[in-house]
């Protein structure tokens, strides 16, 4: 009898083990101000919205310091996305030196960078005062975003010295 037990238990763990799907992960890192963002990034989600800007589906990821992770699920939904959907990539930022702030970003990422080896972000912030001084900001704008990827980066407009 114990034997039987045992070996259901087996049965029941390996199946519970191997039915799960795997996560899927995208080679991402994230820079905040110059300081590689490590555990305060929260509420990781990718939009997909259509032309007009409504929202047809969000897909959740965690961050973690070198890659984003998802379900598989979801991973596949990204690339079953219709080709005139836009992707956009929206997180908070939690800072607790000198003072509590939270940070809520927005950005898009054309569906071509999902498959690249990896995606850099570099977000400065109006309110750091390194940032304000070294790039200049629109009237209004809360942060500047630079994106990099294999062959490609953004550029940012620095002002003189």
């Amino acid at each position: 009898m114990k034997k039987i037990l045992l070996y259901l238990f087996l049965i029941l763990l390996s199946s519970t083990l191997f039915g799960q799907e795997q996560d899927k992960h995208l080679t991402f890192i994230l820079f905040i101000d110059d300081k590689v963002a490590t555990r305060d990034v929260t509420d990781g989600m990718f939009l997909i919205k259509d032309s007009t800007g409504t929202i047809r589906d969000k897909i959740a990821f965690v961050y973690h310091v070198g890659y984003l992770s998802m379900s598989s699920a979801d991973y596949k939904k990204i690339f079953d996305s219709k080709l005139e959907y836009r992707i956009f990539m929206k997180f908070k930022y939690i800072e607790f030196r000198p003072d509590y702030s939270e940070y809520n970003y927005e950005n898009e990422i054309p569906m071509g960078w999902m498959n690249d080896e990896y995606i850099i972000f570099k977000v400065f912030n109006t309110s750091n005062k390194e940032s304000k001084n070294k790039y200049f900001f629109k009237k209004g704008v809360k942060y500047i975003i630079q994106v990099k990827i294999p062959g490609f980066s953004t550029l940012l407009v620095t002002r003189k010295k």
